[in-house]
């Protein structure tokens, strides 16, 4: 790709993706994968301005699981803010979780470990072992079926009076670009279609309406939610690293969007080609919005 307008980094095109046999959306092997979810961390924790952004301290907060890891981008930094927490981040990814094990040796990090754990299934970890249970962007690999029961895992990991907090996002973004709505809307019906999410209808995820209900049915009480507005039109400060997190991720997803038969190769392959045109021109708009919702388990 030519384009490296407005201070972008220069985007390559990932290697082929192979399509995962464990029912994620995206294949956690990767090597791309796991360089757009760094990316992704980066552009979460700098847009809401930190870790915690809901909470002022971590006072009583000392054992913190990190559910679906990955190359361990949050857990990594929580260690280091935070020498004094016990920090365990668990993934399915062999390749992602080397990674996350070099950068805690490369660190010299001892509040931190890993461990391979598939998050739909039983939880490996005794009753009330955590203080805080965190899960970021687990709706391409948690199925609407899978939901209630890793959220019922967590209440039994999680101390009394302990918390779990999940971030997620209802839908890839908004914009002014005709092409980037399309491959949107291909990505929205791709998770209907693989039973993701809890939309009723193929046009959004349906996290934030439901989520809070599942915490509840889980055994929390006392559910808050904050919600976040990332602004990726182009100029704006986040416009470079969205840019690059987008046309990585449209990529990635063309081998499952062909396999469920949403579009084409010759369709993504030209859809993407227009969305790269709409985002690198000066008038493109784009407002993606997530939220962070939490709550309290008093059992």
């Amino acid at each position: 790709m030519k384009q490296e307008r407005n201070g972008t980094v220069p985007m390559t095109t990932p290697e082929p993706s192979r399509l995962p046999e464990n029912g994620y959306v995206l294949d956690p092997e990767s090597a791309t994968e796991m360089a757009r979810l760094l990316l992704q961390d980066r552009l979460i924790n700098e847009m809401v301005g930190g870790l915690f952004p809901e909470r002022e301290n971590l006072d009583g907060i000392e054992r913190i699981l990190d559910i679906g890891c990955g190359p361990g981008g949050w857990a990594l930094d929580l260690a280091r803010s935070y020498p004094q927490k016990e920090i365990t981040g668990i993934d399915i990814s062999e390749t992602m979780l080397t990674y996350a094990n070099e950068q805690k040796k490369l660190h010299g990090l001892e509040n931190i470990h890993f461990e391979y754990m598939d998050a739909r299934q039983r939880l490996g970890f005794a009753d009330r072992s955590f203080d805080l249970v965190n899960i970021r962007a687990a709706t391409g690999y948690i199925s609407r079926h899978t939901w209630p029961l890793l959220l019922k895992e967590c209440a039994r990991i999680t101390r009394s009076a302990g918390v779990v907090r999940v971030t997620e996002i209802d839908h890839p973004g908004l914009t002014n670009s005709g092409s980037f709505e399309k491959y949107a809307l291909h990505i929205t019906r791709l998770l209907a279609k693989m039973e993701y999410g809890f939309a009723v209808d193929p046009y959004t995820f349906g996290m934030s309406p439901m989520l809070g209900k599942v915490l509840q049915d889980a055994g929390y009480r006392d559910i808050q939610m904050k919600s976040y507005v990332l602004d990726f039109s182009y100029g704006t400060a986040f416009y470079p690293i969205q840019l690059q997190n987008v046309v990585t991720g449209l990529q990635l997803l063309q081998p499952r969007l062909i396999a469920q038969e949403i579009a084409t190769q010759e369709e993504l392959e030209r859809l993407y080609e227009a969305v790269v045109h709409d985002m690198t021109s000066p008038t493109f708009c784009g407002i993606l919005y997530f939220f962070t919702m939490w709550g309290d388990r008093y059992q």
